[in-house]
């Protein structure tokens, strides 16, 4: 594999990914909670690559200070969305539940979670607005342009929802009444207990969608859309990704096609896209991405024009690039190679051209066909043949009948216009 742009040795971005198990463990020891420490140390990850500063001199010390700065900051923020929020994190301190508990706290957070999924968005987040951060309701009513007693009915209304869903959790008895709104205590915070209130709001963030969308385009046709937070999605030809914004992170999926993202910076929200085998994670960078080959076991492929994306591929280590750099992972998981883009144009058809260096010609034909119409095929036996060349994507078709004069192959036309690729 290239090496091409390549980190430094003792380069914190370097270590990192060595580093990567044992900082887990450790912030887990830290912080008693193995998916928040993951978290912590994806955010260390990212600050780290939006730094400028001269490599350290022990690489491996500084990463592990950055983490546990990480998780101070992180408690900061937890203590300045209320005081309920300290509470919590105390007594969590003193209180460990057994197994059997933390499972039952899961399924009552997931039944809390889908309660509040099917509340009005307004009444949602009024409710937890005023219960886990402690806003006031007159401010909740100019904020949301209604009156005070309107807020009143919307946290009354959400309340009620997520007690019936903690009495159906506890079995659904009338006489659990009083046991059912102890448990909301200790889920919400309002009976003083308070123990699960930032495993809540964790929850929250990381699994209720703000906003969600799909976006398809037709054959023959690209798009260009803008997202809520201001990033550029630009969609090719019959191409399909969905999208959905949380509380905490973006995430997005590319389901078939190539797609370039101009994505707005917000370090707060990482934007997260799955691409076939393979996971892409920025704050603010520019893009493409790409599945090819067979639908089913699709390739990806990572191309960077500004900024820094993380690739996670399904196996082995991740890989993290820079401006110029690409890599294609294959349909197993396992990354095969990482070159350069210096010189070359990235995600050219957005300006009506395809380039192809020694590409199957299954998988040119596969790019070709989103232009086209009718079907284009390709015989397996000259399915690997390399192609090399520039195309303009409104002359695809006149420079497909000029293929056989390049390749020892000849084109047929179906009775429905659809072209068979075959040997000679």
């Amino acid at each position: 594999m290239s090496t091409a742009g390549a980190k430094p040795v003792g380069s914190p971005v370097i270590d990192f990914e060595a580093s990567y198990p044992d900082l887990v463990r450790y912030m887990a020891r830290q912080t008693g909670d193995g998916d928040l420490a993951r978290d912590l140390v994806h955010d260390t990850w990212l600050r780290l690559t939006m730094a400028s500063a001269s490599p350290p001199l022990n690489a491996r010390a500084y990463l592990f200070g950055a983490t546990r700065h990480a998780a101070i900051d992180h408690v900061r923020r937890d203590r300045h969305r209320s005081e309920l929020l300290a509470d919590a994190a105390l007594r969590q301190s003193i209180h460990v539940p057994d197994v059997a508990e933390q499972v039952g706290h899961r399924q009552a957070l997931h039944a809390v979670v889908r309660a509040l999924q099917a509340l009005p968005e307004r009444t949602r987040d009024a409710f937890l607005s005023h219960r886990l951060e402690g806003e006031g309701q007159d401010e909740l009513a100019l904020r949301h342009g209604v009156t005070r007693s309107t807020i009143e009915r919307d946290i009354r209304r959400a309340q009620d929802q997520v007690e019936d869903a903690m009495g159906r959790w506890l079995g659904g008895q009338p006489s659990q009444g009083r046991r059912r709104r102890g448990a909301l205590g200790a889920l919400l915070g309002m009976g003083g207990v308070a123990l699960l209130t930032p495993a809540l709001w964790r929850l929250w963030q990381s699994t209720v969608p703000q906003w969600q969308q799909a976006f398809v385009t037709p054959s023959r046709r690209m798009t260009r859309y803008t997202l809520p937070d201001g990033t550029v999605l630009t969609l090719d030809a019959d191409s399909a990704i969905e999208a959905a914004y949380f509380g905490d992170h973006r995430e997005l999926s590319l389901l078939r096609g190539t797609a370039f993202f101009d994505v707005a910076h917000d370090a707060s929200r990482p934007f997260e896209v799955q691409v076939g085998p393979a996971r892409v994670v920025v704050v603010g960078t520019r893009f493409e991405l790409a599945l090819s080959g067979d639908p089913a076991k699709p390739q990806a492929h990572v191309v960077v024009e500004q900024g820094r994306v993380r690739v996670q591929p399904r196996q082995g280590a991740a890989f993290v690039l820079g401006a110029g750099e690409s890599i294609q992972v294959r349909a197993d998981g396992e990354a095969v190679h990482e070159s350069s883009q210096e010189g070359r144009s990235i995600a050219s058809w957005r300006e009506g051209w395809l380039s192809f260096s020694s590409a199957p010609l299954a998988d040119v034909a596969q790019r070709l066909a989103r232009y086209r119409t009718k079907p284009l095929h390709v015989a397996p036996d000259i399915a690997q043949l390399p192609v090399s060349g520039e195309v303009r994507i409104a002359l695809a078709e006149e420079w497909l009948q000029l293929l056989p004069r390049m390749l020892p192959i000849k084109i047929e036309v179906g009775p429905d216009g659809s072209l068979s690729l075959l040997p000679c």
